[in-house]
């Protein structure tokens, strides 16, 4: 008797919708990754966000009349790092970080980038620019807001040119600022403090790629795409309070590397029918994209229409460290800089992963999907190098159903995904 293989489509309408799409994920259960750190990182992180409470209660700990104060306890408070002391406002000049789009500039709009930096910065009502050509403005303007993500409180100018006496021009740019400079600061601070939690539980291999998968997993975990909700082409919406749109996402993905000293930038375009934003990132020193919003399954809007809860993967590494024509089937770019040839594939999910096949190697998927099971892992997703070795695949997995020779015995049915257009298939254990 044949068993069941049950194909989910609906696990890919996330590739034909855009960030003006409406399916929102209903009632799926988020696994949090914070529960897959050790106790004592658990401890940490408990006793800081406990001494900051004190803190702002003038020594008192909340629900303790007697006011007992960590000292009386016996215990040491925590000491804040030099990289904690000071992190809320924004500094161009970092050693640690390059800036892409910069970068990209010749040296008479480098001069101009800073210029609406430090106006923007300093909250400036207008600032006078070296520069007649709007043209040229507008380019400096959009770099700046590609490489600054923590620049949440602008997102339109005006400029004025005007003629001297003597004939000469002279321009000024004036920034439109959506919030006043004491709330930009109030929500720079509990942004850094939601921030510095993040990077706490950071990885310290001195791997790139380690570090960039746990940001997008935080990133995807911890936000749901709600179109409609408020801040969502901005930082504030994540970080805040956990929704947003494609451009929230890509710029708090950004925020997070950047402070941990990884380049990386915002790029906008259109994709699935309407505009869309990702990131362009550096990992160990090549360039590649990386599409957050597309990899998180409240984007997708799959759980009801695909009626498997709690099986629907929660996050997807289709769109993580992928290559300029790897992203262009699915994105076309409008930016105001030139872009990189992302070529490199060393750090690709399925390549790290080693769930990347250039050909038939039944002996590899054997040890993919015993490495899911192991790991506690709800599915098994691996990539196809070309057209052949996918079908076989599909052949020998699926219409031949061989797929039950590399799950637990006792199974009777499967669910899967497949994208014909990447070339990768799904399968949940």
């Amino acid at each position: 008797m044949k068993r069941a293989v049950l194909l989910l489509t609906a696990c890919l309408l996330f590739l034909m919708a855009g960030c003006s799409g409406q399916d929102v994920r209903d009632g799926l259960e988020r696994v949090d990754l914070d529960d897959l750190r050790s106790s004592i990182d658990e401890v940490k992180e408990s006793a800081i966000r406990a001494a900051e409470e004190i803190s702002k209660d003038g020594g008192q700990a909340k629900g303790d009349p007697k006011g007992t104060s960590l000292e009386e306890d016996g215990q040491e408070p925590p000491v804040a790092s030099s990289e904690e002391k000071d992190e809320t406002a924004p500094v161009f000049a970092d050693s640690e970080v390059s800036y892409y789009a910069y970068g990209t500039l010749d040296e008479k709009l480098q001069k101009v980038y800073d210029e609406v930096y430090t106006c923007i910065t300093s909250h400036e009502e207008t600032k006078e620019v070296s520069t007649t050509d709007a043209d040229e403005l507008d380019t400096a303007v959009e770099a700046v807001l590609m490489d600054h993500p923590e620049i949440f409180y602008t997102s339109a100018y005006s400029h004025e040119r005007r003629k001297e006496g003597n004939g000469d021009w002279r321009q000024f740019y004036a920034p439109v600022y959506d919030y006043e400079k004491e709330v930009v600061k109030d929500r720079m601070d509990r942004i850094d403090r939601k921030v510095n939690e993040i990077l706490q539980g950071a990885p310290r291999t001195g791997d790139d790629y380690d570090v960039i998968r746990y940001f997008y997993e935080q990133i995807i975990t911890h936000t749901d795409y709600v179109p409609d909700c408020p801040d969502n082409q901005n930082i504030c919406s994540v970080f805040l309070d956990g929704k947003s749109v494609c451009s929230g996402y890509a710029r708090a993905f950004q925020y997070l590397l950047q402070r941990a000293g990884i380049e990386a930038c915002e790029v906008s375009g259109n994709a699935g029918g309407g505009t869309h934003a990702w990131a362009l990132v550096k990992s160990n020193g090549d360039y590649y994209y990386v599409d957050p919003t597309w990899g998180d399954d409240s984007y997708a809007g799959v759980a009801s229409v695909a009626g498997f809860d709690g099986t629907i993967p929660e996050v997807s590494y289709s769109y993580f460290l992928v290559s300029t024509d790897e992203i262009s089937k699915t994105h076309s770019f409008r930016t105001p800089v030139k872009l990189p040839s992302c070529t490199a594939t060393k750090d690709n999910y399925y390549v790290r992963e080693n769930a990347y096949f250039t050909s038939p190697d039944e002996e590899k998927l054997h040890a993919l999907f015993e490495k899911g099971y192991s790991e506690g892992r709800s599915f098994v997703e691996f990539k196809c190098g070309d057209t052949a070795t996918y079908n076989y695949f599909k052949q020998k997995l699926l219409m031949d159903q061989g797929i039950f020779d590399y799950l637990k015995p006792d199974r009777k049915d499967v669910a899967y995904g497949e994208n014909p257009k990447l070339f990768t298939l799904t399968f949940w254990l």
